[in-house]
């Protein structure tokens, strides 16, 4: 996907007069109830600390642990199985159904199987596979991909998902909540019944105990794990963490973060002793190589809970399927061309204001600005700027660090854009901006004039903010933020814990 791809994809979700709204209206729910969640808690802020320790932890000693996951789990019974990546993660999956046997699979919400085609895989070999979460059940009747990480049919209202339902079920028309859940639940209780295997992904893995932890609202996770004789969880190996008491933070700020909940409605802590007979399916995809760098490694920390897309005002307008990559919304620009391959989203980067908001909520502390940047530099070094896009930033740098070559220029610039039709709405000049947004035309006299005029202080009358003295401290911060372990705070936690 190109730039100028990506860009035509944000035009079409930008002109559609349907979309922003149910975006709009869902996000700002959920943004008040995280809120009202977290200000419940009074130790949130410390409860949130203490999970993004966990999970940094986790990525520090991921082998280690993956290792110590694959003996617990196994000494009870289960079966790990390796995945490099997700052809071999699907085959994996299909040798294990075909070996017992298995065609009808019922399916947990897992955004790892979409990360990996799962679905569409299996399908097209022949088997018959049911997404059970209710938002999933919706889109996949409905052939959509979902639009969120925790709420797949968020784009969709009750008149579009009566409709579905009409269309593709053959029922009787209806808007009402009620009896669309009633329609669904009878359907998916038979389902149920006769499915000879079920696949989830997983929340977390506990190394130490060896067991598999998944969240849910609806029970339908605890039918898919249980009720089958086979469970099959396939799991990215960056899930894992070290000991059960790691759990009680996570849990604590991943529901309030996704759903405003204290505690999500069900939690399934489940071993390997069966029955039913369990698999876990380990998946790499790119994720131990990334775990090598020593910033971007944070990535890995993300516990799925989808505040950052709530928070993000670009995905609140555009939605989810414009980004055209299993994960949306800002961690979804930087989990996506690591997880899907380079080529596949390496402009998602670009699709942020880099305003901050994401990770002000990120519940486990992740710098999503600073690694979107990281990535955008990335970009440019694999040659993604062309030359015209080289040329406009190698000049911006110089006006930059000229203060009256850049003083002459705005002056030049505010005259220009004060001429008639320069920044109106459907400008040719600067259609860019003007279709999503409208420009204020800006004010005949500059702000440093104006500080002037007010007999504000410049850098000529205080010399103590040299270039100099501001360089060195742009250089000290950059190192800083740069550093992982300077960033953690962990005061010493786990320093004599062994792995």
């Amino acid at each position: 996907m190109s730039l100028s791809r990506l860009r035509e994809q944000f035009r079409q979700a930008l002109a559609d007069p349907d979309l922003a709204a149910p975006y709009e209206r869902a996000t700002a729910t959920a943004r008040a109830k995280r809120a009202a969640a977290a200000a419940e808690l009074p130790d949130y802020e410390e409860q949130r600390q203490k999970a993004a320790d966990a999970r940094r932890e986790a990525i520090d000693h991921l082998d280690a642990l993956v290792e110590r996951f694959r003996e617990a789990f196994t000494r009870d019974g289960g079966t790990v199985h390796h995945a490099a990546d997700a052809e071999e993660a699907r085959s994996l999956v299909k040798r294990i159904l075909s070996e017992r046997g298995a065609r009808t699979v019922v399916k947990a919400k897992s955004m790892l199987s979409e990360e990996i085609a799962l679905n569409e895989d299996l399908i097209a070999s022949g088997w018959e596979v049911h997404e059970t979460d209710l938002g999933e059940f919706i889109v996949q009747i409905a052939g959509q991909r979902p639009s969120h990480i925790t709420a797949p049919a968020l784009h969709l209202d009750r008149v579009d998902i009566g409709r579905i339902f009409h269309e593709k079920l053959g029922v009787d028309y209806t808007e009402d909540p009620v009896e669309l859940a009633t329609i669904a639940r009878r359907l998916l209780r038979e389902r149920f019944l006769q499915a000879d295997a079920g696949i989830s992904g997983a929340n977390f893995l506990v190394a130490r105990t060896g067991q598999i932890v998944l969240l849910e609202n609806e029970a339908n996770i605890r039918m898919c794990t249980t009720l089958p004789p086979l469970h099959i969880a396939v799991v990215g190996v960056e899930k894992v963490i070290a000991e059960v008491d790691d759990l009680g933070p996570l849990l604590s700020v991943i529901a309030r973060s996704a759903t405003g909940q204290k505690l999500g409605a069900y939690t399934s802590i489940l071993g390997a002793a069966g029955p039913p007979e369990r698999h876990v399916v380990l998946v790499d995809n790119g994720r131990r190589q990334l775990a090598q760098h020593p910033r971007k490694r944070e990535i890995l920390t993300c516990i799925r809970c989808g505040a950052c897309l709530n928070a993000c005002p670009v995905y609140e307008r555009i939605g989810g399927h414009a980004y055209e990559s299993a994960y949306s919304g800002p961690i979804g620009a930087l989990l996506g061309p690591h997880h899907l391959g380079t080529d596949h989203g390496r402009e998602l980067p670009f699709a942020s204001s880099l305003c901050g908001a994401c990770s002000e909520v990120c519940p486990v502390k992740i710098d999503i600005p600073e690694l979107l940047r990281l990535e955008r530099e990335r970009y440019v070094e694999t040659g993604g700027a062309d030359v015209g896009e080289r040329l406009a930033w190698w000049l911006w740098s110089k006006v930059m660090t000229r203060p009256r070559l850049y003083r002459l220029l705005a002056r030049v610039g505010r005259g220009i854009l004060q001429g008639p039709g320069i920044i109106a709405e459907g400008s040719s000049v600067l259609r860019d901006w003007t279709d999503g947004r409208k420009l204020p035309i800006p004010s005949s006299t500059s702000f440093i004039d104006q500080w002037k005029h007010q007999g504000g202080a410049t850098t000529r009358t205080n010399p103590i903010w040299d270039r100099t003295r501001a360089q060195r401290a742009l250089e000290a911060t950059r190192k800083a933020k740069r550093s992982w372990a300077a960033s953690r705070g962990r005061a010493g936690r786990g320093k004599d814990r062994k792995p």
